[in-house]
C-alpha cells in the first residue's frame, strides 16, 4: 500500500515466505521499472532502496520477519523536477561566470596554468556535450537530498539514484544520442576514427568523448560529485601537495632500462585516454582557480569546477615564492553511459582504443584536418634539409607560440607538444604513415587517396600494438604475469561481450607511474652513443622549434634509446615536482600533487581497496604493507595518511616493490594487466584478429610481427646509422649496436600490400 511519500510499507512473513500488505500484481516492471520482484522474502531483487538478496537459502534474507520496510519509490514527475530544477541552477550559473570574466582574471601566458590549460584542453565536441552532464549531477544531487534520508546506509541511496533512468526526462534523448543512436556499417572495413562501430552489438561503446568505465564504485564525499576530502577516522585529508614532498625521496636508475620505456608508455597513455578539464559551463571558458603568482582566489571568484590544491607555507620548494595555492580545475563530466542518473562520470577526449588517435585524432575534424587529401598522406612541413616535420597549427586555436615563443604542432593529440622527446616520437610515426602510405600508392596506383590512407593508418596501428604488445609490455608487466592472464595470446580471440572502455582507475591512478620514470635531462647523444649535451627538462616544455634542428633530433632519438630509465617509486625529478609548465624557470607546478588530486576528483577509491580488488593479501594497517613496501616508504606515508584506508591510489600503487619479472607492483600490474587484455580481445580490430573483416593476410601479418621501434627509428630519423634491436634496454654486448642497412634489425615488407587492379 502506498503512501504520501511515494514509498511502499511492507512486512515479511518468514513462515509463509510471503510479503504482507504488498500483493505482488501493485508492482509489475510497468508500474515500478526499478524493481525486478516482490514476491518472497528469500527470493526478491531491488535495484535500490533497501538491502536486497536473492537467494533460495532463507537464513541469508536481509528481511526480519514480522519487522516493517520501506521500499523507496522515485514517481517520474520527481525525476523530470530534478531536471527541471538543475536546468534553472546551471543556467542561473552564467550569472556567476560572467561575473568572474568581468573580474578581470585571467591565465597569463607567463603562468603555469597557461601550460596546464594547453594540455588538458577540451575539444568542442567534449565542451558540447558538458552542460547536459553537468545538469544530470546537479539532478542527481537534487534526488539525493529528498530521498538519502529514508536509507539506514549511504551507500543504499546511491544505488538507489543510480537506478533511476533519464530515459524520460528532458536528458534522455540527449543521453541516447550519445550512447544509443548510433548507425553503423556492420561490414566496414576500417576502424572509425572515433572509435564507434567497433562493438556491432553495443555502437558507442569505445568511442570518444564518452565516459570512462570503472572497475569499482566511485568514491566521492557525497556519494555523487563532491572531492572526498575525509580521512577514513573523519578527519581532513591532507593536501596532495604535503604528500608530494613527504614521500620524496632519493632519485633511482634502472640501467637495464631506457628513457625510451617511459617516453613510449606515454605515447600509449596518451592515445588510450585523454581527460580534459571542464570549461566555464554557460560561456565556454578556461577556469582559473588560483592567481597567476599561486595566491587562493576570493570565494566569490571560485568556480563550481574549481578544487585547488592548498600549499603548506613550509613547502621546502615554493615557500621562496610565498606560493600557497596551486590550481587544478575539475575534469569535464561526461553522462553516464546506461543514461542514468547517479555518481559522476568523467569523459575520455580520446577514442578508447590503442588506435593511433594521439597521431590520427578521435573526431572526422580533427582527422580532415591532419590530412593532406592526396597520396594519403599526412600534412607535414617539409625543412630545408628535406626532412617531414608536424604542420604548425593555427595559434589562434592552440596558442602555444605565447609559451617560450614557440609553436605547438598540428597533431591528433596537443600534448604531443609537451616535451621534446614525446614530440620526435610522434614525428617519427608521423614519417613512417607517409613512408608506407607513399609505397603503398606508387605500388597501387589505383588506389585512390582514401584507400591509401586507410590502408596506411592500418599498418601504422598494427605496428604500435605489436610493440605495445610484444616488446613494451612483457617488460613493464612480467611475461609470466601475462601468460597467467592470457596477455600474451595470439593470434588474438575477439570477443564482443569484453568491454574495452578504459577504465577511469587505470586512466587517473595507474598509468601515471610514468612519470616516476621520467629524468629531468633530455640527453643528447651522438652516433657513437657518447653523451654530447644535456638539456634541462624545465627548460624545454611546450617548446618544439629545437626538434626541428636535424642534429638535435637525431641526438635525442639516440638518447631516448640510450639514456637510462628512473625506476617506478615515490620520487620524482623536480623538474616535474618543481617546474612542471614553467615558463620562466623560477617555478611550475607539480605532476605527481596534480595526479593525486586527479584521483580523487574522479571518485577513485583508496589503494587498499583495489588490493582486494586484485585478489592480492589485505591491508588493514600500515603494518600489513610489509611485504610489498619498504619500511623507509611505510613510514613517510603514515607520516601523512592518518590510516592506511586513505592511501590514494597511485601513491599506493608507485610505493610497491616490483613484483616477479615485472617493473611495477602487484596492484597496479593488476590493473594495467586487465585493462590492457580488454583492450586486446574486445577490439574487433586488433590487429591479429582474424575474424574481422578485412584483417590482414598471413603474409602480411607476418610482416607487421616483423616490427620493431628500433627499425621505426632507423628508418625515419635524419641520419642515424645504427641502433641496437632492443630500444627498451640499453646497448650491451647482449644489445649491441647494428647497422641499419642490416637485416638483423627486421624489415617490414610491404610488397605483400600490391594488389593487382580489378579489370
Amino acid at each position: 500500500m502506498g503512501n504520501a511519500r511515494g514509498d511502499l510499507l511492507f512486512a515479511c512473513n518468514m513462515e509463509r515466505g510471503e510479503v504482507e500488505g504488498c500483493p505482488p500484481s501493485a508492482v509489475t516492471a510497468a508500474t515500478w521499472p526499478n524493481v525486478m520482484s516482490v514476491l518472497k522474502c528469500v527470493c526478491k531483487c531491488f535495484e535500490g532502496g533497501v538491502k536486497y538478496g536473492c537467494d533460495d537459502d532463507q537464513s541469508s534474507s536481509p528481511y526480519t520477519s514480522g519487522a516493517i520496510y520501506v521500499l523507496t519509490y522515485c514517481p517520474q514527475w520527481d525525476l523530470e523536477t530534478a531536471v527541471r530544477v538543475a536546468a534553472d541552477q546551471v543556467a542561473k550559473l552564467a550569472t556567476f561566470e560572467n561575473n568572474i570574466q568581468d573580474s578581470g582574471i585571467r591565465i597569463e601566458e607567463s603562468s603555469p596554468m597557461y601550460g596546464q590549460m594547453i594540455d588538458f584542453l577540451p575539444s568542442d565536441e567534449a565542451i558540447n556535450n558538458t552542460k547536459n552532464a553537468f545538469i544530470a549531477m546537479k539532478a542527481s544531487q537534487q534526488l539525493a537530498s529528498k530521498y538519502c534520508l529514508r536509507f539506514s546506509e549511504p551507500e543504499d541511496c546511491i544505488n538507489y539514484i543510480s537506478s533511476l533512468p533519464l530515459e524520460d526526462t528532458p536528458l534522455g534523448k540527449v543521453c541516447s544520442d550519445i550512447y544509443a543512436n548510433i548507425n553503423c556499417n556492420k561490414e566496414v572495413k576500417f576502424r572509425t576514427i572515433d572509435g564507434s562501430c567497433n562493438n556491432a552489438r553495443a555502437p558507442a561503446i569505445g568511442k570518444s568523448n564518452t565516459a570512462y568505465g570503472r572497475l569499482l564504485k566511485a568514491s566521492y564525499e557525497d556519494g555523487l560529485y563532491t572531492i572526498r576530502s575525509s580521512s577514513a577516522d573523519g578527519k581532513e585529508l591532507l593536501s596532495p601537495r604535503l604528500i608530494s614532498t613527504s614521500i620524496d625521496s632519493q632519485l633511482v636508475f634502472d640501467f637495464t632500462k631506457t628513457q625510451a620505456m617511459a617516453i613510449w608508455g606515454l605515447f600509449v597513455a596518451y592515445d588510450m585516454s585523454y581527460t580534459p578539464a571542464s570549461n566555464m559551463v554557460n560561456i565556454k571558458t578556461p577556469i582559473i582557480c588560483c592567481t597567476n603568482d599561486g595566491r587562493p582566489l576570493p570565494p566569490r571568484l571560485n568556480h563550481i569546477s574549481c578544487a585547488p590544491i592548498s600549499v603548506p607555507r613550509s613547502d621546502p620548494f615554493y615557500k621562496k615564492s610565498f606560493q600557497s595555492c596551486m590550481n587544478y580545475v575539475r575534469s569535464l563530466p561526461a553522462m553516464r553511459p546506461d543514461c542514468t542518473f547517479g555518481p559522476t562520470e568523467q569523459m575520455n577526449q580520446a577514442s578508447h582504443f590503442l588506435d593511433g588517435s594521439v597521431l590520427y585524432g578521435s573526431t572526422v575534424k580533427k582527422m580532415k584536418s591532419l590530412r593532406t587529401k592526396w597520396g594519403g598522406r599526412l600534412i607535414t612541413t617539409l625543412q630545408k634539409n628535406g626532412a617531414e616535420y608536424p604542420s604548425i597549427a593555427n595559434p589562434h586555436k592552440l596558442p602555444c607560440h605565447l609559451m617560450n615563443s614557440s609553436e605547438c604542432f598540428n597533431a591528433g593529440d596537443i600534448r604531443i607538444n609537451s616535451q621534446p622527446q614525446l614530440s620526435i616520437l610522434h614525428t617519427l610515426f608521423l614519417r613512417e604513415h607517409n613512408r608506407i602510405a607513399d609505397r603503398l600508392s606508387t605500388m597501387n596506383n589505383h588506389w585512390d587517396d582514401e584507400r591509401v590512407f586507410q590502408e596506411s593508418r592500418k599498418i601504422v596501428i598494427a605496428e604500435i600494438q605489436h610493440i605495445t604488445y610484444r616488446h613494451w609490455l612483457p617488460r613493464l608487466l612480467g611475461r609470466k604475469f601475462m601468460s597467467s592472464i592470457g596477455l600474451d595470446s595470439s593470434p588474438t580471440a575477439y570477443d564482443e561481450n569484453v568491454d574495452p572502455t578504459i577504465n577511469n582507475e587505470f586512466a587517473t591512478a595507474a598509468f601515471p607511474f610514468i612519470g616516476s620514470m621520467i629524468d629531468s635531462y633530455v640527453g643528447l647523444f651522438k652516433e657513437d652513443r657518447n653523451l654530447s649535451d644535456v638539456n634541462y627538462m624545465k627548460d624545454h616544455f611546450v617548446k618544439t622549434s629545437q626538434t626541428s634542428s636535424v642534429n638535435y633530433f637525431d641526438n635525442v632519438v639516440r638518447g631516448m634509446a640510450t639514456q637510462p630509465s628512473l625506476k617506478i617509486d615515490t620520487t620524482y625529478t623536480d623538474a616535474l615536482t618543481h617546474y612542471w609548465y614553467t615558463r620562466s624557470g623560477e617555478f611550475g607546478t607539480d605532476l605527481l600533487s596534480l595526479d593525486i588530486q586527479r584521483g580523487r576528483d574522479h571518485g577513485i577509491p583508496a589503494y587498499v581497496h583495489f588490493r582486494k580488488y586484485c585478489n592480492l593479501s589485505e591491508v588493514l594497517s600500515f603494518k600489513d604493507l610489509g611485504n610489498v613496501v619498504v619500511q623507509p616508504i611505510i613510514k613517510r606515508l603514515e607520516s601523512v595518511y592518518k590510516k592506511v584506508q586513505d592511501i590514494d591510489l597511485l601513491v599506493g600503487g608507485i610505493s610497491e616493490l616490483p613484483a616477479e619479472d615485472a617493473m611495477l607492483g602487484p596492484t597496479l600490474q593488476c590493473i594495467m594487466g586487465q585493462q590492457f587484455l580488454n583492450s586486446k580481445i574486445g577490439d574487433r580490430f586488433f590487429y591479429d584478429n582474424r575474424e574481422q573483416v578485412n584483417r590482414f593476410t598471413e603474409d602480411q601479418l607476418e610482416q607487421i610481427r616483423r616490427t620493431s621501434l628500433a627499425r621505426i627509428f632507423c628508418d625515419n630519423s635524419n641520419n642515424i646509422t645504427q641502433m641496437q634491436r632492443d630500444i627498451f634496454t640499453p646497448p650491451s654486448p647482449s644489445n649491441e649496436l647494428i647497422l641499419c642497412r642490416e637485416t638483423s634489425i627486421p624489415f617490414v615488407n610491404l610488397n605483400f600490400w600490391k594488389e593487382e587492379k580489378k579489370t
